[in-house]
């Protein structure tokens, strides 16, 4: 689900995109205001704005190899903290369905392999 903050983000960037390719002096100009855009949605916390930003640079401006180079630790900073963001919220579901499990496990019992090295399995109780 996309915030306010994002649409009005996403639509900047793109008008500026669709304006910057009228003419061709002022791309570097439109170019780094992106990079600044990308490094304010990175600064507010909003990652996957900031990757989409610094991938429509990319992928808009490939001249401009300097300004692409300086959006590459914006881009790799947004993609670290969203990978953290989404690690803890992972690590909270796995808590959740840990618990869940925990709980059940009276109800079932292991049967031993019948040869070595093999791992078993988990059955009902009867």
């Amino acid at each position: 689900m996309k915030t306010n903050h994002q649409i009005l983000i996403f639509s900047g960037l793109l008008s500026v995109v669709a304006f910057g390719s009228c003419g061709g002096d002022n791309r570097a100009d439109d170019a780094r205001a992106l990079l600044d855009s990308a490094k304010t949605c990175l600064d507010e916390g909003h990652y996957q704005t900031a990757i989409q930003i610094t991938g429509k640079i990319d992928s808009v401006y490939p001249e401009l190899t300097a300004l692409r180079r300086e959006a590459m630790p914006v881009k790799a900073m947004a993609i670290e903290k969203l990978t953290m963001e989404e690690i803890v919220s992972a690590d909270s579901l796995l808590a959740l369905s840990s618990a869940a499990a925990d709980s059940l496990s009276g109800l079932f019992v292991h049967v031993a392999p019948a040869y070595a090295g093999g791992n078993g399995y988990i059955v009902a109780k009867s």
